[in-house]
């Protein structure tokens, strides 16, 4: 009986860190969730105008583009660990500075520094999850988008609730709090880190393989009407004198489907394979974005981010599929 009662316990313990993890993944997004939502505060209440909060929407995409290619290799070479809970420190940072910061000359550097926490962060939880259990590969990147999703979802939650209440500054001194504590639950996990050295020295050794290569090229697309979306929701909204918590709350439903079928979407990916989900998928995507420029009403457009969220929820898991066999 000792064999299958230690099998058992060190599944148990895999399936412990795999949701340490994913709870962490989501505590980094809620930062994003949060800030989503309070861009038309930022345009009201500091003045800043509306082609300047795309910036800083986007320079954070940016930061972490950089890091993911410059930095994320760095967890290959056995610093996986370190490089989580650097990540979660510069979030922390560039979380203090989004919440007093009332200037885009104070603003848009914390959101670079957000970007580069991110960036250095999430690949190596990735790189964590998936070695310690290969065999669930499509269940476990399903679960991380998942948790993903979750934590960007209660980002506007708890600006709806806080904000009304202590300010603007509130939802991002919370979520920098929750990030700290992150830290000592990464530094007590135990970690198989790699003791062989890779030769790639960058991530954009990668694209010489021609599925990475579509993998990444579908990501580029999906994080394009992602940037969009997410930089004209709250903007749009107000424009279309919907209320304010039509705006925060309707990215929280956007994101409840994705929550519950993101692991389905994983195994579905592994299954059918993500390079015949990925491109329907997209498609539809392009159809749901050029439909919201349409809408005539916020309510209108909550609809329809209801039917989107529920479509992506089935296909947008397979893009951190990305490694699965080709088929």
């Amino acid at each position: 009986t000792r064999g299958p009662n230690r099998l058992g316990s060190l599944a148990g313990m895999h399936r412990g860190r795999i949701l340490t993890f994913a709870v962490m993944t989501g505590v980094l997004a809620s930062g994003y969730g949060a800030m989503f939502t309070v861009l038309d505060e930022f345009r009201d209440e500091y003045g800043i105008q509306a082609k300047w909060l795309g910036v800083i929407v986007g320079v954070g995409f940016i930061s972490s583009f950089i890091a993911q290619v410059l930095l994320a290799p760095i967890a290959d070479r056995g610093r996986a660990r370190l490089m989580v809970v650097i990540g979660l420190a510069l979030n922390v940072i560039g979380l203090i500075g989004m919440a007093f910061g009332e200037q885009l000359a104070v603003l848009l550097p914390s959101r670079f520094v957000m970007g580069i926490g991110v960036g250095m962060a999430t690949p190596a939880i990735r790189r964590i999850v998936i070695n310690s259990d290969p065999g669930r590969l499509g269940h476990n990147v399903g679960l991380l988008l998942a948790a993903d999703v979750a934590g960007f979802a209660a980002g506007p939650a708890v600006s709806a609730v806080m904000v009304p209440i202590w300010g603007i500054r509130s939802p991002f001194l919370m979520i920098g709090a929750l990030t700290l504590v992150s830290v000592p639950i990464v530094l007590r996990v135990r970690v198989a880190e790699a003791t062989d050295r890779p030769s790639a020295r960058f991530a954009f050794d990668l694209l010489r393989n021609r599925g990475m290569l579509s993998g990444v090229s579908m990501g580029a697309a999906l994080f394009l009407m992602i940037g969009t979306f997410d930089a004209l929701w709250a903007v749009v909204l107000d424009d279309l004198r919907a209320s304010d918590a039509m705006a925060n709350l309707g990215i929280t439903a956007f994101a409840v489907p994705l929550i519950f079928l993101g692991s389905y979407g994983g195994r579905l990916a592994q299954r059918v394979g993500p390079f015949r989900l990925g491109p329907f998928g997209l498609a539809l995507g392009a159809v749901y974005m050029f439909l919201y420029g349409h809408m005539p009403t916020g309510l209108a457009m909550f609809v329809l981010a209801i039917v989107h969220s529920l479509s992506d929820g089935l296909t947008v898991s397979r893009l951190n599929s990305a490694d699965l066999p080709c088929t």
